[in-house]
């Protein structure tokens, strides 16, 4: 049904869509930062998505651009 290429395939874009969400989730956090009574609490989350997001999409990327290197896709 599908290949182990396709299925590689899909994980990239599936790293990059992880990395978006999580970079959303953040921007909602630090939004909810402005009425919080312990700004604190929303903020370190926040930061926290935003460097899982970023590495996410990185990650996702990197790999996209590396499609032909054999190493990564035997």
């Amino acid at each position: 049904m599908f290949s182990y290429r396709n299925l590689k395939e899909a994980l990239y874009v599936m790293h990059v869509l992880l990395g978006v969400s999580l970079i959303i989730a953040a921007v909602v956090l630090f939004n909810t930062t402005a009425s919080a009574t312990e700004p604190i609490c929303y903020t370190l989350p926040a930061i926290v998505l935003v460097i899982v997001g970023v590495g996410c999409v990185f990650f996702g990327v990197e790999t996209y651009l590396l499609r032909d290197d054999p190493d990564i896709w035997r």
